[in-house]
């Protein structure tokens, strides 16, 4: 049928990911935080690790891809995501996508409220790091 195929992942199994990249035609990666900021968004050791080390492979494919980062921003303030945004660039990172956080579930007596620092200056700030960034908003 001609059907194109997009996997979207967060990237914890880089070798699953290799066996599925010669089927796939683009990927979209969550990478959450800096590696050694992971656990505090995920909870997960190793966590940053594993999505890393499948961007690295998701570069060597060749596959098309998308790199975006869900942001609250209780789980990653405006520093990491700034210094996110730097490692990217730096690793050759050439589509990448800032979501805002959005919940479907009432969370006002979990967290406080969730301002977003996406002001205008902060994304234009941001997007001299990393030119080809956009920001989708809730």
């Amino acid at each position: 049928m001609g059907f194109e195929i997009g996997l979207h992942t967060a990237g914890v199994d880089s070798q699953q990911l290799c066996s599925v990249l010669p089927l796939v035609d683009w990927v979209g990666l969550d990478i959450k935080a800096k590696t050694d900021d992971y656990p505090g968004v995920t909870g997960a050791p190793f966590s940053g690790q594993r999505a890393w080390h499948s961007l690295a492979a998701l570069q060597r494919s060749g596959v098309a891809y998308e790199v975006r980062t869900t942001l609250h921003p209780h789980l990653l303030p405006a520093a990491a995501l700034m210094d996110l945004v730097k490692d990217l660039a730096g690793c050759g990172v050439t589509h990448y996508v800032v979501q805002e956080y959005r919940s479907t579930i009432d969370f006002a007596h979990a967290l406080p409220e969730t301002a977003s620092y996406l002001t205008p200056s902060f994304c234009a700030t941001l997007v001299r790091e990393l030119p080809a960034l956009t920001v989708r908003r809730a």
